[in-house]
């Protein structure tokens, strides 16, 4: 391999490097590999400016990349969140940089995993989350039951006592301090899981919240 081989072989190491400098990320970010691109895209210390050239990229997998960036500016999140390709829009919908009205717009995303991505975002806005929590796809429910910034109304509408992972997702979910109590219809292993958090959380019992979820009801309880 010569040197110039060698070097090629380094460029997505490099573009994707956040300690490289801006000027080599800017560099590689305009080559004409999709692979170095996308390395780029992906880089938490990208420009701004960059990042809003690539969000406009022709190749899918370099959007993709630029989406899925924490680092990424509202601007090309917001313009990717109407981008024909799913994966590219559940990237924005997960993604904590975007900004919230954004994610209420793809709260209401025709595609399930768009939703559910939405759903599990910690920045997703509690009403939006209430909604979601009553979404016909089971996979949004899901979601939404484990998200520790939903309300235990959104916890109480998403659960359903006859799905397992139902059961599963609100026992491991920590809700900040809350306390879930599954009194109906789960067995033992389930009970000790939701005990197990309990013991778990950084506030314990005290001051908690108690989301009882019954047979054929579903509140709220002291």
């Amino acid at each position: 391999m010569n040197s110039a081989e060698a070097t090629a072989d380094l460029r997505p190491s490099l573009a994707a490097n956040p300690y490289a400098p801006a000027g080599l990320i800017e560099r590689l970010g305009q080559a004409g590999s999709v692979e170095v691109r996308a390395a780029a895209a992906s880089n938490p210390s990208a420009g701004p400016g960059l990042l809003a050239e690539l969000a406009g990229d022709a190749d899918d997998v370099v959007r993709q990349h630029v989406a899925r960036n924490s680092s990424c500016p509202p601007e090309p999140l917001a313009k990717l969140s109407g981008d024909e390709i799913v994966q590219i829009r559940v990237e924005v919908a997960a993604n904590p940089a975007t900004q919230t009205g954004v994610i209420e717009k793809l709260a209401s995303d025709t595609d399930r995993t768009v939703r559910a991505a939405v759903a599990g975002n910690l920045r997703c806005p509690r009403p939006r989350l209430l909604e979601l929590a009553t979404d016909p796809e089971a996979r949004v429910r899901h979601c939404v039951l484990q998200n520790p910034e939903a309300s235990p109304d959104a916890l109480a509408s998403a659960y359903e006592p006859d799905d397992f992972m139902s059961r599963l997702f609100l026992a491991r979910n920590p809700a900040g301090g809350t306390r879930v109590a599954l009194l109906v219809g789960v067995g033992f292993a389930m009970f000790g899981a939701a005990l197990s958090m309990l013991r778990l959380s950084p506030n314990g019992a005290r001051g908690a919240e108690t989301v009882r979820v019954r047979e054929g009801q579903r509140g709220l309880g002291e």
